[in-house]
Order: structure tokens, then C-alpha cells, then sequence
């Protein structure tokens, strides 16, 4: 990655970009690189922008900052000033332990419809929104609500209790979130202001399973 010494990097290498070049291939280089040294715990210090990224994500999903802060072991208030250094570097430590955690946590749903909320109206991508979330140039791909005529603002607004008309797709959609969060048909229908035997049809016709259903 680093090249041979005494002769012209190529392209797709650190040492490329330490000379000046910065292509694609070279910055992706570089990172990868510095993701290695850091894993290594060669640096001391790193860009910010992977942490914060993996922090808002876990917030996306329902992980609040008093789930991440106790995984972590640290005060709630550092989560909130370390989400929010935006340019500033981060220790290589800090990190390295973020990242773990959000290893960990990014495949399962967190507790919070709270953070949820909060991370959608936002506009904070989840982890399936990235392909590379340490790459400072990428973005998060938030799928294509426009294109389906549903609101998710709408969906997550309704989910919390807000008297929210939703149409017939955000309706599904609704149905289809809450009851993968282990709601009870009694509690989404307590949520979305409709009565159990419609969120039991609304199921039926879309194949929408039930965890809780299932647990019982």
C-alpha cells in the first residue's frame, strides 16, 4: 500500500496521496490504511467522521444515548459532545471502541422510539444507509420514499402516538415496523388509532408476522 521505496507510487496507494494525488483509488487507499494503523494502535489520534456517523446511525434504529453510553461505559454527556465534534479528530481509542460497539449493535433494533423519532426527523442515516461509512466524500443512501409515496417522518410520527393521518401505504408500513419491534395487534392499534381487527387484516393481506404473536 505504501509503495517501494525510491520509486513513483502508483495510483490506488498511500504513498500516492501523501505525494498529492488524490483520486479515488488513493483516498480510498489512505484509509484503508489508516483504518489498519488505528486497528494496530500505531495512531494516536483519527478523523471524527466514522464515529459520529456510527453514533447518529445507532440512534436511527432506537439505540438512545444513555443505551450507547452504557455500553460504553462512559457519561451520557460525552456521547452527546462526541456525536456532534464534526470536524474535529477523535482518538484512535475512542474509535476503535465505537466502532466495536456499533459492530455489535448495528444488525438489531434498539429500545428507543424516542431516538428513533428524533434520528428520522433529523434526518440521520441508518447503518443500511451506508456502504462506506468511514469515507468522508460518501452518502447515505435514505432510500426512495418519495418514489413509493410514503412518508417516513409521517410513519415514525404516528408509531409515537401523534394523531397523524397516514395513507393507506404508510398505514402497512406503520404495521409492518411495530409489529417487527414486538408490539402486541392491541398496541399498534393503540398507537395508529384503529382497532385491533384492522391491524389483524392489515397482517393478513400483507403477510406481515408478528413476533409477539409468536412469542405468546
Amino acid at each position: 500500500m505504501r509503495g517501494v521505496k525510491g520509486s513513483t507510487p502508483g495510483h490506488g496507494t498511500s504513498a500516492r496521496y501523501s505525494k498529492g494525488c488524490r483520486c479515488a483509488s488513493c483516498t480510498r487507499a489512505t484509509r484503508l490504511y489508516t483504518t489498519y494503523r488505528i486497528a494496530a494502535g500505531a495512531v494516536r489520534i483519527t478523523s471524527s467522521t466514522g464515529t459520529i456517523r456510527r453514533i447518529l446511525a445507532l440512534h436511527a434504529i432506537g439505540w438512545s444515548s444513555d443505551d450507547i453510553a452504557a455500553r460504553l461505559g462512559c457519561s451520557v454527556q460525552w456521547v452527546r459532545q462526541l456525536r456532534s465534534r464534526t470536524t474535529h479528530p477523535v482518538l484512535a481509542t475512542t474509535a476503535r471502541r465505537v466502532a466495536r460497539l456499533y459492530d455489535e449493535l448495528s444488525g438489531m433494533p434498539g429500545p428507543s422510539e424516542r431516538s428513533r423519532f428524533l434520528a428520522l426527523r433529523a434526518g440521520w442515516a441508518p447503518p443500511l444507509a451506508w456502504d462506506d461509512i468511514d469515507d468522508p466524500g460518501a452518502t447515505p443512501n435514505l432510500g426512495a420514499s418519495t418514489d413509493t409515496g410514503v412518508d417516513p417522518v409521517a410513519i415514525e410520527r404516528a408509531i409515537a402516538g401523534d394523531a397523524i393521518t397516514l395513507t393507506h401505504a404508510e398505514r402497512v408500513e406503520a404495521v409492518r415496523i411495530t409489529a417487527a419491534r414486538g408490539h402486541s395487534d392491541a398496541e399498534i392499534a393503540q398507537r395508529l388509532r384503529v382497532t385491533a381487527r384492522t391491524v389483524q387484516r392489515i397482517r393478513t393481506e400483507h403477510n406481515i408476522l408478528s413476533q409477539w404473536n409468536e412469542a405468546a
